[in-house]
Parts: C-alpha cells; sequence; structure tokens
C-alpha cells in the first residue's frame, strides 16, 4: 500500500488546500486511501512549536484534567496506565482553545481542524469553542520516546470526523531509527511512517486499524529526551460516553 502524495499550502484564507478538492480527499478517504500532505507548514516554525511542547513537558507539572471544551492546557505521562482502552506509552500534551493564545502551536492545530471539519462536511469552527452534542475537538500532541514508546492498535469512530488526521514533527532516520506508524488493509499491516517526513500531515480513515509500533526500543525509555516520534493532531472525542472513542483491537 502506497499512499497517494500530494503538495500542499495555506491560502489566503488560513486554509490548508492541495491540487485535489475537498469533495476529492473526502472520497479518497471514504475508500481507504491513505493520503499524505507535504510543503503546508514551515519548518523553521514546526521545530519552533515542537521545542515549546517539549518545554512545557519538562517545566511544569504533570495533570490530568477532564475532557472538556473549556479544560486549561496540560500534559501527562501515559505509561501502559491501567485505566486507558487504548494502551501507550507516550508524554501526552492536551490543548485549548479557551488557552490558544498562551501557545504557537493553533497555527498547525487551527488549519488542521478546519480541513477536518471541511472533509467531514461539518460547520468550520464545529466542536472548537463547545461541546457539540456531546463532542469536542481535542487538539493534542504525542511523544512517543525513544526506549519504546507505542500506541496498541485500535480504530477510531467515522462519525463524527470521518477523517484521521496527523502532522508529524519527526522523521524517521533523522529524530529515531525503527517503529511509527502502520496501518491494516488487506489483512495485512502496512509501514506507513517510511512515507512520512518531518511536516507531513497523514490522513486516512479513522476505523482502519492502527498503531505505532516501538520506537527504538533497544535504547533506554526517557520522556526526559526530544528524541523520538512526534506528531500533532486534534481527533473530536465525546466527552463521556467512551463507546463512543477509540476502541482497541486485537493485533496480528
Amino acid at each position: 500500500m502506497k499512499p497517494m502524495i500530494l503538495n500542499g499550502e495555506i491560502n489566503s484564507e488560513g486554509h490548508i488546500q492541495t491540487k485535489e478538492s475537498i469533495s476529492s480527499l473526502r472520497k479518497l478517504i471514504e475508500a481507504d486511501k491513505v493520503v499524505i500532505i507535504k510543503d503546508v507548514f514551515d519548518k523553521c516554525l514546526l521545530d519552533s512549536i515542537k521545542n515549546e511542547v517539549f518545554d512545557f513537558g519538562q517545566e511544569t507539572e504533570e495533570k490530568n484534567m477532564k475532557t472538556n471544551a473549556n479544560t486549561g492546557n496540560f500534559h501527562r505521562i501515559d505509561d501502559n496506565h491501567p485505566a486507558m482502552s487504548v494502551k501507550r506509552v507516550a508524554h501526552f500534551f492536551r490543548y485549548s482553545y479557551s488557552e490558544r493564545k498562551s501557545t504557537s502551536i493553533f497555527e498547525v492545530i487551527h488549519p488542521l481542524n478546519i480541513l477536518r471539519n471541511q472533509i467531514a462536511e461539518l460547520d468550520t469552527s464545529y466542536s472548537f469553542y463547545d461541546d457539540e452534542s456531546g463532542y469536542v475537538s481535542q487538539p493534542a500532541a504525542l511523544h512517543y520516546p525513544c526506549g519504546g514508546g507505542y500506541m496498541q492498535a485500535h480504530s477510531d469512530p467515522i462519525e463524527p470526523q470521518k477523517v484521521e488526521m496527523v502532522c508529524s514533527l519527526s522523521e524517521r532516520g533523522k529524530d529515531f531509527i525503527s517503529g511509527g506508524l502502520a496501518i491494516y488493509q488487506d489483512k495485512e499491516w502496512h509501514d506507513v511512517e517510511q512515507y512520512i517526513a518531518f511536516g507531513d500531515i497523514c490522513m486516512f480513515k479513522p476505523d482502519s486499524p492502527h498503531r505505532v509500533e516501538p520506537i527504538d526500543p533497544e535504547e533506554s525509555k526517557s520522556f526526559d529526551s526530544i528524541k523520538g516520534r512526534w506528531t500533532v493532531f486534534s481527533p473530536i472525542a465525546h466527552m463521556t460516553d467512551e463507546t463512543k472513542n477509540e476502541v482497541s483491537v486485537v493485533s496480528s
């Protein structure tokens, strides 16, 4: 499985655009195609955001706050916590539109959210500032550290977002050596990470089983090093009904 590779840009309205129309992108995702959009964001900006997020995790206390539109920015380390339905070893950073002005990460998150909502045929600002029928956007970053950072195989609900969208702030071969995103299609797991470069946006159908294979598992695990796999993403999650959110799948 080779993804469709597109070049993109931020247009005068601040929206992400490619040579493909929004309706064409929607049809590609519905048809289980993996789409990678390149060259949307300035690389220096992305480097700055990555360092800002890392410093936030090093300089402020860990918290675990409730999911709602007004939740403040926080971070926590998820190290195979038993309460998680989908296990992972990662440093999780959660951001809120209510504190948008305190961080530069929304220079990436906001265009991603608009594109997500366009593909899903939702209102442009759907779930940014308020819960919509129980759903809210969850702007976030994840750092999978070298030494075995990973995410268990899982799938996400199609509704209401219709597309899984992840922007990479790292690149295999530079920030880590092995591991990364794999997607299950046609009865086998496919290494998608090999096609992803720093700054790329990877999009696929949410209910396609996917996982993050262990990042440099032979190294010593450390959440105090910026090395490893970094992603920025913003799924739409239900605030109270976990059955409407991600669910683990049997990995083979």
